[in-house]
């Protein structure tokens, strides 16, 4: 669960409630402009103090994890953020910037210790925005050319998915319409893929069962005020759209996906308007809801990973005055909420991603913000028994 638009959501969200103190107004303030931006994962408060988070997790071994995110200064400029776990700590790591306005990582995965992926989107300019992949060879970050569809201002890469070293997804979307592209060993490529919406189309996660079955979740839309769920499936030889349910009202998404076996895949994000958490399930011949727990007004789920078929975490924020922090768990027959720590004397807690390596170790990362509304990054584990904060730079 994974992307810099998952930062957009929570912090666009956090900063209508506490303006408002009012889920209904903090629903209505949740515009189309606002929707064009969460779509194209545009850096979360952006020229104001600074803010940097984490939006997505890898994990190689317990003591090799990396983490992606962003930074954005106070001079309207934004870094990509990649920070490293070695069994002791977490350090920052160099990474690229190629954008002169915004740069910023959404999702990554893991081939090997000396093979990871990084993707997201950068700038040059205060109205366009490029794909941007960024690889680790073991010993230094690099950005790897990637295409961007022609005539295109807005494209952005919000997650990855890895089958082999050879076979890797990337989604995301291009102005109002979804983005896939493919790593065969050698390039990226655009893969043609659906966009139901007459409105707005994005994809925001992925994940692959094998080479042939690839998932893929995000949201289509036909009005600037609503969005229903969108799935699409790859069959080795195309992408097409999966029914699947959108309940509840306004904006419904899905943001993260994740496989426990062809028959057994769950997807989690929101619905009425970002207030509401969503968890979908495939059985292996449709997509149906499944019960969640809502622990304050507003509650929604970001990212999603599986141990196994009765282990299974998803993470996001739950939120009335105060932004929480929210961590739910699957055990093979109901959803619950598992108490997780927020900083001390913060204001606004949130989490992206999570990776699991086993049923005792599982780590969630995001951010959280100070009094002065500065962003820090947050960097949780699970040991087996309980959630704690790990402190990171």
């Amino acid at each position: 669960m994974k992307h810099l638009l998952k930062a957009a959501i929570l912090v666009c969200v956090v900063t209508l409630l506490l303006s408002a103190l009012s889920v209904s107004t903090a629903e209505a303030k949740v515009n189309p402009s606002y929707w064009q931006a969460f779509q194209n994962g545009f850096s979360p408060n952006a020229g104001a103090t600074p803010f940097r988070s984490l939006n997505d997790v890898a994990a190689v071994s317990s003591s090799n994890i990396w983490a992606v995110g962003s930074l954005s200064n106070s001079n309207s400029t934004s870094q990509t953020l990649i920070e490293h776990w070695n069994g002791s700590k977490w350090s920052v790591v160099s990474s690229p910037d190629p954008g002169l306005v915004f740069n910023g990582l959404s999702g990554i995965a893991a081939v090997s210790a000396s093979n990871i992926w990084a993707v997201g989107s950068f700038s040059t300019t205060s109205n366009t925005t490029q794909t941007l992949i960024e690889h680790w060879n073991g010993s230094k970050w690099s950005v790897v050319t990637s295409p961007n569809p022609a005539g295109s201002a807005n494209n952005s890469l919000s997650d990855i998915a890895v089958i082999s070293a050879s076979d890797l997804w990337a989604v995301g979307s291009s102005t109002s319409q979804t983005l896939i592209e493919h790593w065969n060993g050698s390039k990226w490529s655009i893969i043609t893929s659906p966009s139901p919406g007459s409105v707005q189309d994005g994809l925001n996660g992925v994940a692959a069962v094998t080479t042939n079955n690839i998932w893929t979740v995000g949201s289509f839309s036909n009005t600037n005020s609503s969005a229903q769920t969108l799935i699409e499936h790859w069959n080795g030889s195309k992408w097409s759209v999966v029914t699947s349910p959108s309940p509840g009202s306004g904006i419904v998404s899905l943001v993260d996906v994740a496989v426990v076996s062809a028959n057994n895949i769950w997807a989690v994000g929101s619905s009425n308007g970002f207030s509401t958490t969503l968890i979908e399930h495939w059985n292996g011949t449709q997509w149906s809801v499944v019960t969640s727990p809502n622990p304050a007004s507003i509650s929604l789920l970001i990212g999603i990973a599986v141990v196994s078929s009765s282990d299974i975490w998803a993470v996001g924020q739950s939120l009335a005055q105060m932004g929480q922090t929210l961590i739910e768990h699957w055990n093979g027959s109901a959803w619950s909420v598992v108490t997780s720590p927020n900083q001390p004397g913060s204001t606004n807690n949130f989490l992206l991603g999570i990776a699991a390596l086993s049923t005792n170790d599982i780590w969630a990362v995001g951010g959280f913000q100070s009094s002065n509304n500065a962003g820090h990054t947050l960097t949780e584990y699970w040991n087996g028994s309980k959630w704690s904060i790990v402190p990171s730079p």
